[in-house]
């Protein structure tokens, strides 16, 4: 399976958390991040841990590559 590219229209709030919209639902999953340096950890509310990694203006998560647009 190859990585999925996206171009994401916002960059995450800068509270440290984060609502994602899936297939039209708003706030389908919601929940906490943390960054330090190039790293990303993100929390979701039902417990569910992720991780990425930024590398210059390119955010590498899961199977992901999100550029910034």
């Amino acid at each position: 399976m190859g990585r999925r590219v996206l171009h994401p229209r916002a960059a995450p709030p800068a509270r440290g958390r984060y609502s994602e919209t899936r297939s039209g639902r708003t706030d389908a999953y919601t929940g906490r991040y943390w960054t330090r340096g190039d790293r990303i950890v993100y929390l979701d509310d039902s417990g569910f841990w992720a991780f990425g990694v930024r590398y210059r203006e390119t955010l590498f998560h899961a199977d992901f590559v999100m550029h910034r647009s």
